[in-house]
């Protein structure tokens, strides 16, 4: 039986250490994309996850991490309109683990630890989550901050989707004056966000308060 105190306090440890590298779209895998059409939807597909995003948005480069990378991340994407204003998806795994069943009954210590989680990757958190279901999985979302090296201060809203042991970190910030944009092409990837086992499509998913 998983110990939630102690599994939740590793959680925190090792995302505390994502604060200190980025992750990254290895090289040896390229990510399946529809062509790009003024106002059609883009479709991406890489490392079991599909989502839709807008199509006049583009695919932005992330930084390679250390290596070995500390906390075994699966992948990193990226897509939007520039480095500042974009969203964020990152896969990576968990000591504890998180199903639709045991969600309600451990919401506090997730919050909790999830917030701590955004807090290490540099966000500033808002007041309390929003309880999310995507596709089946549950998760909570958040108002965020960020402040940049160039002056900026961007927001938005960061997500954290639970499947069993793997996270998925979906994060949205950006400039305030593209907010509009940034929020709609957010609310498209999370609700058009699926688990893709090779071989198999899966539905496409809504956002919907628990």
């Amino acid at each position: 039986m998983t110990q939630w105190p102690a599994a939740l306090a590793i959680l925190v440890v090792l995302v505390g250490v994502l604060a200190g590298c980025d992750s990254t779209i290895p090289r040896d895998i390229e990510p399946s994309l529809t062509p790009r059409v003024a106002g059609v939807p883009r479709t991406f597909s890489s490392h079991g996850i599909s989502f839709e995003y807008p199509g006049d948005w583009s695919v932005i480069p992330v930084n390679a991490p250390t290596s070995p990378d500390p906390l075994g991340t699966l992948s990193s994407h990226a897509v939007g309109l520039d480095r500042l204003d974009l969203v964020l998806v990152s896969v990576f795994g968990a000591k504890i683990r998180v199903t639709a069943e045991n969600f309600s009954a451990h919401l506090t210590e997730l919050e909790i630890a999830s917030e701590s989680l955004l807090e290490a990757m540099g966000y500033g958190v808002q007041g309390k989550p929003e309880s999310i279901s995507v596709n089946g999985l549950p998760g909570l979302r958040w108002q965020i901050t960020l402040p940049t090296s160039v002056g900026y201060v961007l927001e938005g809203t960061g997500s954290i989707l639970f499947d069993v042991t793997t996270l998925y970190v979906i994060q949205c910030p950006s400039v305030p004056e593209r907010a509009g944009v940034i929020d709609q092409g957010c609310d498209q990837i999370l609700e058009s966000f699926a688990l893709q086992p090779v071989g198999e499509t899966l539905p496409t998913s809504t956002v919907r308060p628990r």
